[in-house]
């Protein structure tokens, strides 16, 4: 009963070393990723007020995970020190083995992406240059330490020094997050402009099915949205610190506060970027500078 005991226990510390290893890795390399990403922008890599997201879940992942695995760590190790022979169980050799494997494939995927979006032009030299000596660093670090692990050449200074280092780059990695990142007061006031940036977008929209059915500008927001030439919801136009005027027969003004300038923007996420500062910008916008597709008219419900 005892040696059942043990063996399931050993069985789930060293499943929980592997799965807290693998995912700590991953969100390593992805946090690394997408921060060089916010440096060193894909072409194709488009966003507005996206760097949160992004950037949150492998430091949130991080903070949870790598504490874990230094946990499992210390139990499994701990095992060893007081019962030798656990080190040639066959879970232990198992596991290892997997550990490596998927290493290597999920490494060697990593890299050939990154290769292809340099081939094809949407990677900048650097920013492939810092992504692939990610996976190698990351990668190299990996598999010389579990090597040496399989074949019991490191002492306990050793493990302690891996720990050490290996904490450091956690540590560098998620404080680079965090300045990425913001505060979360700050994440909230982009999140909230984008929202702006949104409805702003949705009447631009609705403006210009307006005038492609009528032939002519509203003359406020109230005969838009009271149209059944607009989907909008009434709600959206009456957003403190936003307001339209006409400026002339085809060009019309948008105004809304913001809590921060635009920053980051790429140019690729929309045809004409809402660039804006800190407060109240206006945006002129002419009617006859984007075609639109028809749209069906919503007839009005009569009861």
């Amino acid at each position: 009963m005892s040696n059942d005991h043990s063996g399931a226990k050993d069985f789930f510390l060293h499943l929980g070393l592997i799965v807290s290893l693998y995912t700590s890795v991953i969100a390593l390399v992805n946090l690394l990723f997408r921060i060089i990403n916010i440096k060193f922008p894909q072409l194709d890599y488009s966003y507005y007020y996206s760097v949160g997201s992004p950037v949150s879940m492998p430091v949130a992942t991080l903070i949870v995970f790598f504490p874990l695995f230094l946990y499992f760590s210390h139990l499994v190790y701990r095992s060893y020190e007081q019962s030798a022979e656990k080190k040639e169980l066959k879970v232990r050799k198992w596991l290892l083995y997997i550990t490596l494997f998927i290493a290597g494939v999920v490494f060697a995927g990593d890299l050939v992406t990154v290769i292809y979006y340099f081939l094809d032009g949407r990677e900048l030299a650097l920013g492939f240059l810092l992504k692939a000596l990610t996976i190698f660093l990351v990668a190299g670090l990996v598999f010389f330490y579990y090597l040496k692990d399989m074949k019991d050449t490191l002492c306990d200074k050793a493990r302690r020094n891996w720990a050490i280092t290996a904490t450091i780059m956690v540590l560098v990695a998620i404080v680079l997050g965090f300045i990425a990142l913001g505060s979360p007061r700050t994440q909230r006031m982009i999140r909230e402009d984008g929202q702006t940036v949104q409805t702003l977008q949705s009447i631009d929209s609705d403006i210009r099915y307006y005038v492609q059915n009528t032939g002519m500008l509203p003359a406020g927001l109230d005969d838009l949205y009271q149209s059944v030439y607009t989907y909008g919801n009434p709600n959206t136009y009456t957003n403190e610190g936003l307001s339209y005027r006409v400026v002339d027969a085809d060009s019309f003004e948008l105004c809304a506060t913001f809590n921060l300038p635009s920053q980051g923007i790429s140019s690729s996420t929309y045809e004409d970027p809402w660039f804006h500062s800190e407060g109240t910008s206006c945006f002129t916008r002419n009617v006859t500078d984007t075609p639109l597709k028809p749209r069906a008219v919503v007839e009005p419900t009569s009861f």
